[in-house]
Parts: structure tokens; sequence; C-alpha cells
């Protein structure tokens, strides 16, 4: 994997990271794309390339795309781990707050992946995952989701199907992970309520590993004739009828 890049937005976050630290031990050149911050710059650090990026603002998102590709090559793989989430009901949302969500999460999705495919993969071919959320799947009550959180993580779902239909004949596939609870640092801080384990069958929240794991052989040729399909990674949540 000595000559593969692999493209990362919102890599410098708690699941990102992680995503991007297997790659890494992978053998991949990783790249990372992000709001412009000192976690950002301090990538160098550790031996990745990082790339200050608005993906609310399509013209940035084709600049930085230009640049990677003309710095590193080609892209072989894009992994969207970006995206923005509010906890609000539905008496909560504004016009301003649905369109913000809305420009991060399926806009930014769709503009980044164009961007990638039309600037390297279209020639090249390569992999594309993308980030949804249990949220797009089911309803949830309480502070988890919010209606517009849960639409534009939908959203994502129907975005990866329909560019696996068009873009598959490139030799370009794309698919798309759910995560369901994740227990990231941020997660723990929240104190989870730890009675919810009962409606997972597996008895525990996911760890960012175990969602690194599903996204790296997704990118990888172990699911080369996987293309167009959203994985649940939930510990079997979703399966419950409640």
């Amino acid at each position: 994997m000595e000559n593969k890049v692999v493209v990362l937005s919102g890599g410098t976050g708690g699941i990102g990271f992680v995503c991007a630290k297997y790659f890494q031990e992978n053998g991949y050149k990783v790249v990372i794309m992000d709001l412009q911050s000192e976690r950002l710059e301090s990538l160098r650090n550790e031996e990745m390339y990082p790339y200050a990026c608005d993906l609310t603002n399509v013209e940035n998102i084709n600049l930085v795309v230009d640049q990677i590709v003309k710095e590193h090559g080609k892209i072989d793989s894009l992994i969207q781990v970006a995206g923005l989430m509010q906890s609000k009901d539905s008496f909560q949302i504004d016009e301003k707050s649905w369109d913000l969500m809305f420009d991060v999460n399926a806009k930014g999705t769709f503009f980044l992946a164009k961007a990638v495919f039309e600037k390297s993969m279209k020639n090249t071919g390569g992999s594309i995952v993308n980030f949804s959320s249990a949220a797009a799947i089911r309803g949830f009550i309480g502070s988890m989701a919010s209606p517009h959180y849960g639409a534009s993580k939908a959203a994502i779902i129907s975005l990866t199907q329909q560019l696996a239909c068009e873009w598959g004949k490139y030799g370009v596939r794309m698919n798309a992970v759910v995560p369901g609870g994740v227990m990231t640092e941020a997660m723990k801080k929240l104190e989870f309520d730890l009675s919810a384990l009962e409606n997972i069958p597996l008895q525990r929240l996911s760890v960012p590993q175990d969602i690194a794991n599903v996204v790296y052989f997704l990118a990888s040729d172990k699911s080369s004739m996987i293309t167009g399909q959203s994985i649940v990674v939930d510990g079997g949540a979703n399966c419950i009828g409640q």
C-alpha cells in the first residue's frame, strides 16, 4: 500500500483520527482535510499531510482537491468523516440551522466526492466511503439526534446509491458506514446512560476502531465487488423493534 493515497475529511476528530492512523499503519499516505486549527497543523508531526478546507464552500473544495492531486499525484480512497451534529427538536430548528446542516453533511459530501472523482478517480478508479448515521434509518427519543441531522444523513445513503450507479463504470466504488453510538471522548463527557445498552444485542457501544475496521475494509481491494451499500455498525441495535 506504499503508493496508495487516502484522503480523510474531518480526520482530526475522534473517529476520523483513528481511521487515519489505521490507514497509516497499513502503509497508506494519509491526507487530512479539515477546518483550519492547531490540531490540523499538528498532524504534520504524525507524518500526515494536512489541508485546511471549508466544506460549505464548493470553490474552496475544488481548489484544495486540485492541490492534493498536484502534490500527491492521485487519490486512491476518499473517506468522508466530516459532518455536523446538533441536538435540537423540531421546534428549535430555524431555516439557518437547517441550511447549515445540509450544507455540511449533504452538499459538502457530494461536492467533495465530485471533485475527487473528476480530478483523479475518473481516470484511475478508487473507493469512496461516506459517513451516514443510525439517525438516518431510525428515530430517536432524547438528545442523540434531531430532524435536520437525521434527514441530512439519510440523504447520504441515497447519494451513495446513486453515485455508485453512475461511477461504477469508471472503476469507482461508493459505499457508506452507518455508525450507531460510538464511545468517543466526546461521548464519555456526556455521561452516557448505560441502561441504553439493554437495547443493543451486543451489549456495548462501538469504539472508534470498530468503525475504522469497516471503513478500511470498504476502501480496500478486499471489498472489490461491494458498491452502493450502507453498512450499519451498531451492535445490532437497528434490529430491535421498539
